[in-house]
């Protein structure tokens, strides 16, 4: 299983996001796999995800997300529990010396549920990671939607 991000969904909607050529890719080499059974997420990442994109390319722009996200094609979404917001907001504690955001330690506290790697990009560290950086450049085809969304004909 694969943990899917907040940086991860956007740059595969935005097409002015720099990672979204290479999110694209990553999500052409899962074609014919069923993604919710690859790809891991929050709702705590999925409302981040719908906010940033209101935010930067407006209110179609975050309904189109929210929608793909939420009917669960994408990946499969953790629905945080209390016991997971707590212990979130305790790695959160614990860690001072970071700049972690509160959904940033949910998902590090879920992560290990389902033994996942982390598909972000642009993401550094020393865990087992799919990162979109590591994928060759090249964009499909897509259609563009108002405010630099796009839709990928027959991909979600």
């Amino acid at each position: 299983m694969i943990f899917a991000d907040t940086s991860f969904f956007f740059a595969l909607f935005a097409a002015n996001d720099p990672d979204h050529g290479r999110v694209l890719e990553v999500f052409a080499s899962f074609k014919g796999r069923p993604l919710p059974e690859l790809l891991l997420t929050t709702n705590h990442v999925v409302f981040e995800t719908i906010r940033l994109a209101r935010r930067r390319s407006g209110h179609e722009a975050a309904v189109f997300a929210g929608t793909r996200l939420y009917g669960e094609k994408l990946a499969r979404i953790h629905w945080a529990t209390p016991e997971d917001e707590r212990a979130a907001f305790a790695y959160l504690t614990k860690y001072q010396d970071k700049h972690y955001s509160p959904v940033d330690c949910l998902s590090f506290v879920v992560r290990p549920l389902g033994k996942t790697r982390t598909c972000s990009p642009g993401m550094v560290g020393s865990e087992t990671k799919i990162s979109a950086n590591a994928i060759p450049s090249g964009v499909p085809g897509h259609a563009a939607l108002p405010g630099n969304f796009v839709r990928h004909p027959g991909a979600w």
